[in-house]
């Protein structure tokens, strides 16, 4: 027990400089994810209005329905979840951007 105590310790003191950087990559890595899945929401979001508007499907109320029942449905969990990363990532930027200010 005594030994692994001693490496736990060792352990803590040799990554400890480091760990700042590695909180600041971890942040980096979840905005990334973030921005990718608000750029995918978008692109879908757009692909979806161009159906409409060019008419594919065979009528405008149609599409609205489907489009209603798809944020009515499970997506409407994703949506949540990618509103609530947006808002993580834009609070841990702007944080970032105030504490540099002061």
């Amino acid at each position: 027990m005594n030994v692994l105590n001693t490496y736990v310790d060792s352990l803590i003191t040799t990554v400890a400089p480091y760990s700042g950087s590695i909180i600041n990559n971890v942040v980096y890595f979840i905005n990334s994810i973030t921005y990718l899945v608000i750029a995918a929401l978008v692109i879908i979001f757009l692909i979806t209005s161009t159906f409409m508007v060019n008419g594919i499907v065979r009528s405008l109320r149609d599409d609205f329905k489907a489009m209603m029942n798809i944020f009515r449905s499970d997506m409407e969990i994703i949506m949540c979840i990618a509103l609530i990363m947006l808002l993580i990532s834009l609070y841990s930027h702007w944080g970032s951007q105030l504490l540099e200010f002061n």
